[in-house]
């Protein structure tokens, strides 16, 4: 089954960094480990992986009442890959928090959606529990990624972060 959707064609996750990593490699620090970037490439595949079961799902619900939870659902997995390279692309401490925050509310919604969903529509629950096993997972590798977070010097001008 292919997937047609806005995100065709996107690099996988190392793509999106190819210029950074020319800079580092210039600059000579290339040979340095980053293991908030491998925590955030393993974080952004499972991602990936949520978003193409979240379509799969979303084929399997069929009534009309379903298309408005279809769309909240696409919404909400549609956003997390997109947050996860720009928190590493943004880089500062306020823009890492500001996208995991981001992250964790989406993902905390599509579980709500997918619970509602398979309450009040005629869905496939097996495919509901693939899907809740996978948030599983990400949230473990959501977990070890912000625990790398290294709060700097740039302020925040809102105060919260």
């Amino acid at each position: 089954m292919e997937i047609k959707n806005e995100f065709e064609g996107m690099p996988d996750f190392d793509g999106f960094f190819k210029l950074t990593d020319e800079l580092c490699q210039e600059e000579g620090e290339a040979w340095k480990p980053n293991p908030r970037r491998l925590a955030a490439k393993k974080l952004y595949e499972q991602g990936w992986k949520i978003f193409v079961y979240t379509e799969l799902f979303c084929e399997s619900l069929v009534s009309d009442e379903a298309k408005d939870q279809i769309y909240l659902i696409k919404q909400n997995s549609n956003i997390i890959c997109p947050k996860i390279v720009g928190a590493e692309g943004g880089g500062t401490y306020t823009i890492l928090m500001e996208n995991a925050s981001i992250i964790r509310t989406n993902m905390k919604e599509l579980l709500v959606q997918i619970f509602a969903t398979t309450m009040f529509e005629e869905s496939n629950e097996s495919y509901a529990d693939v899907l809740r096993a996978e948030i599983d997972v990400f949230r473990g590798y959501f977990k070890e990624w912000v625990s790398l977070f290294e709060k700097d010097d740039v302020e925040d001008d809102w105060g919260l972060y």
